[in-house]
């Protein structure tokens, strides 16, 4: 449950960041490396969300952010202006594996002078564009059995349905730890138009089979 910091830029130092947690999945950096989010609390009386500055020596560095349920989840855009939080409500069995449901995401400002704001639906998975724009998100759609991608603009506020699908056994594992695959396993292009994933679609989109399977009935 320990949180310790390991630099390695001239001799191996060692600091214990004095936070405890084992209730969360996996910490947040900043994208100009500088600071790290993590998780407090060791049962399921609550959780406080904390930055702290890896620059300073002194602990008093650490920020509180808010207070969660376990196993909540959080992401910094890779602007670094906002943190997306999401946080834990129920959990569900999905194809043989259980999901947390999110039950409202909160877009948490950088900025302390700014107000946070946030979406409610039951969200399985998250992912922000690599320019920061905007977050795609997994929710159950309308027709049982199906998964539905979602889009939300963080300059507008919109909200919009892109597709529905049936995500791949590959596919689907990657969601259970979305939290954790999103630093190594972008789904978004570079450019932030596009987004790729393997599964069965059900609604318009473009698509690339493994071999010719007249009506699209496997995996592509």
């Amino acid at each position: 449950p320990d949180h310790f910091l390991v630099s390695t830029l001239d001799e191996v130092k060692v600091r214990d960041l004095g936070i405890e947690s084992s209730i969360y999945r996996v910490p947040a950096w900043t994208p100009d490396g500088t600071s790290i989010t993590v998780a407090s609390g060791l049962d399921s009386s609550g959780v406080v969300l904390y930055t702290t500055d890896i620059r300073a020596d002194q602990l008093d560095s650490v920020q509180p952010i808010a207070s969660l349920r376990p196993f909540s989840t959080f992401l910094w855009s890779p602007r670094g202006d906002h943190l997306a939080v999401g946080r834990a409500a129920d959990v569900i069995t999905y194809q043989g594996s259980s999901f947390i449901v999110y039950d409202s995401l909160a877009f948490v400002p950088q900025d302390e002078e700014a107000e946070s704001w946030s979406i409610n639906d039951n969200i399985l998975a998250y992912f922000w564009s690599p320019d920061g724009g905007r977050l795609a998100y997994i929710t159950l759609s309308d027709t049982p059995g199906t998964l539905r991608w979602k889009i939300v603009d963080l300059n507008s506020r919109d909200t919009w349905r892109l597709v529905d699908f049936v995500p791949s056994r590959e596919q689907l594992t990657m969601f259970e730890f979305f939290d954790q695959y999103y630093y190594s396993h972008s789904l978004w292009s570079p450019d932030s138009a596009f987004l790729v994933f393997s599964g069965n679609i059900r609604g318009e989109a473009a698509s690339a089979s493994v071999g010719a399977h007249p009506g699209h009935t496997d995996p592509h």
